[in-house]
């Protein structure tokens, strides 16, 4: 035998950490969506405008996708983080339930 020992509270201490985290991404993306910036909040020169804007509109557009991929990985952990205690537990107290019921049935 192992002294191997799942702590399913940490486990789930650290799935709630993730989903915090998550939620603090996915609010970060809405703030991002909320700015409403306009290619004519860019200055008046045409041509250095129009870069300028550019640049900005690129730069939050992958912002965005790696605040949306970071979500996804923030969410992934959690739940797997869950899945994970919850299936140890429940290994374990079938485990305890079946030595329990054999040593009942040899009295």
């Amino acid at each position: 035998m192992t002294d191997f020992k799942v702590n399913y509270p940490e486990l789930r201490a650290a799935s709630s950490g993730f989903e915090g985290l998550e939620r603090s991404a996915q609010a970060q993306r809405a703030t991002l969506d909320g700015v409403a910036l306009g290619q004519s909040d860019f200055g008046r020169i045409p041509w250095l405008q129009t870069r300028v804007f550019e640049a900005f509109t690129e730069h939050t557009t992958e912002c965005r996708e790696s605040l949306r991929e970071l979500t996804e990985a923030l969410n992934t952990a959690a739940e797997g983080l869950a899945a994970t205690a919850d299936s140890y537990e429940d290994f374990e107290t079938a485990a305890a339930e079946a030595i329990d019921q054999f040593f009942e049935e040899l009295r």
